[in-house]
């Protein structure tokens, strides 16, 4: 199965990049990728900076095709 993690939004009322936040020393992007792992046979991760995802290993990280705030932007660049 292919998965893909849209992670294109600004977390505005979170008030940080969600992603980005750490629980016990981990950051919530990477439990995210440790809990897929092993059902995805291809891991993505479709974002607006590829750069923030950078230290990501075993994840295909793409830009998103169109810069706009919303999950359909992601899922256009998923089905490309």
């Amino acid at each position: 199965m292919e998965c893909f993690i849209l992670a294109g939004g600004k977390s505005r009322r979170f008030g940080e990049d969600k992603l980005l936040f750490e629980i016990k020393g981990k950051k919530v992007i990477e439990l995210v990728v440790e809990a897929l792992k092993p059902v995805c046979k291809r891991l993505c991760l479709l974002t607006k900076d590829k750069e923030k995802f950078s230290f990501l290993s075993g994840v295909e990280v793409y830009k998103d095709i169109i810069q706009k705030q919303y999950a359909l932007a992601g899922l256009y660049t998923a089905l490309h």
